[in-house]
């Protein structure tokens, strides 16, 4: 969890959802949706304006968008590049995510402060 370095207005938060086409069963991908909605709502806890694509992306890709780096990759760069950082969910697969790798890439080739952060557990906070 990023915390003290990661606190910049706004951070993008990416993690790998699919490696390549097909490579990811439902079940996967779901489990790695549900660990990057994890770390972003524990973010924006923390007060941290934060975009993440995946957890944008993924409810999309359910009404029928493409879910390959080639569709989202100059949608990806138009919000990438309104970023202060970019901070990496080190999930498995992100090391062999196309995505991933892009981003990073790209954040870099502008400027952006690239970090990683390790997948955490929190519980669901109930309203009451």
């Amino acid at each position: 969890m990023p915390t003290g370095a990661f606190s910049s207005v706004n951070l993008w938060f990416c993690a790998d959802l699919q490696r390549k086409e097909g490579e990811a069963t439902t079940v996967v991908r779901n489990q790695r949706f549900r660990a990057a909605c994890r770390a972003t709502a524990e973010m924006i806890r923390q007060g941290i304006t934060v975009f993440s694509p995946v957890v944008y992306g993924h409810a999309l890709v359910g009404e029928g968008l493409p879910g390959e780096w080639s569709f989202w990759e100059g949608h990806d760069a138009e919000y990438l590049m309104l970023c202060d950082e970019v901070v990496v969910l080190q999930i498995d697969g992100w090391e062999e995510s196309e995505g991933v790798r892009e981003e990073v890439r790209l954040a870099t080739a502008l400027g952006k402060r690239v970090g990683y952060c390790k997948p955490f557990a929190t519980k669901r906070r109930t309203q009451g």
